[in-house]
């Protein structure tokens, strides 16, 4: 048979191509009734946080006397992508965030070496620097459910409640090991039957 004329063929013999085509179509509709799919895949990317407390600190001393230094000693890491910070009182966070594709073993310790190095350039009184990889599987999902003001509040808690039902199934059908209410806003103009609600809903 020649290749050039195979529709030709297809056409007058029809059986053949009809039989494959059902048979590639089953092993299609079988192969994706059978393939799994994850939710939260474990994928691990090259981001690094670095943590220095120094109690009692301001957040403008910190940002100048340990911030502004880490950010140096990482920024000649081979391969850094992006670098975040973010200072609070006593208290810096840089998330050191590497090019695709790196080993994030190796991205730790080479960032663990360049906060070593700039060790003694940074105040006497601060904790010890951590360095950790930036865990995926550890991160929270959350839920939020915005309720407006005009709702009444005998509304407002069946929605809650219906809410905190559904969340909970987590625990059974995904296997979440904790699913955790948290309702934010003023507590002394929260309504009774919201307090009621949240109070203590931690579901283990």
């Amino acid at each position: 048979m020649n290749f050039r004329n195979i529709s030709s063929w297809c056409i007058r013999n029809p059986v053949g191509p009809i039989v494959l085509f059902v048979g590639l179509m089953l092993a299609g509709i079988v192969s994706f009734s059978r393939m799994t799919v994850t939710q939260n895949p474990d994928i691990e990317f090259p981001v690094v946080i670095v943590g220095v407390s120094q109690p009692g600190a301001a957040p403008a001393e910190m940002e100048k006397q340990v911030t502004q230094q880490i950010e140096a000693a990482v920024r000649g890491v081979n391969g850094v992508d992006e670098i975040n910070s973010s200072v609070s009182e006593g208290r810096s966070q840089t998330v050191v965030q590497l090019q695709i594709g790196t080993p994030v073993d190796r991205a730790v310790n080479d960032v663990r070496n360049a906060v070593a190095q700039t060790r003694g350039n940074l105040p006497e009184g601060i904790l010890e620097p951590t360095v950790q990889r930036f865990d995926t599987s550890g991160a929270p999902i959350v839920f939020t459910i915005t309720i407006p003001k005009t709702v009444k509040h005998q509304e407002a808690a069946r929605a809650l409640v219906k809410f905190m039902l559904g969340s909970e199934k987590l625990l059974t059908d995904f296997g979440f090991g904790i699913v955790k209410h948290t309702v934010t806003g003023d507590a002394a103009q929260m309504p009774p039957e919201i307090k009621a609600l949240t109070s203590g809903a931690t579901a283990r």
